[in-house]
């Protein structure tokens, strides 16, 4: 829940620290990872061979960190633009990163 939060909130820095103090790494099987709203579904095929399966695991970690981290510098981004008042930067950013959220959920926009 807490990590959640974090990352709903965009505190990377803040994240990684508590992952790290609570013993949890990227990739492991006990991390909690925020879903993207965006992330994609497709499954990932990792090769017959052993030695090389590594290089794939830590690779598709790795984008995912990245991801996670790109999501949550949106996020401050838009918290930013907001409390300059800069409401249609904001709109436009949300309609460039997260196309058809305000079509979809009306409620968004009121």
């Amino acid at each position: 829940m807490i990590s959640s939060w974090l990352a709903h909130e965009g505190y990377s820095r803040a994240l990684e620290a508590f992952n790290h103090a609570i013993g949890v790494t990227p990739g492991g099987g006990e991390a909690v990872v925020p879903s993207l709203h965006n992330a994609s579904r497709a499954p990932v095929s990792l090769p017959s061979d052993p030695g090389s399966a590594n290089s794939t695991r830590r690779s598709v970690v790795k984008s995912v960190k990245e991801a996670i981290q790109e999501e949550m510098d949106n996020r401050r981004q838009l918290i930013r633009l907001v409390q300059q008042g800069r409401i249609k930067d904001v709109v436009e950013k949300v309609e460039q990163w997260y196309p058809n959220l305000l079509e979809t959920n009306k409620q968004l926009v009121r």
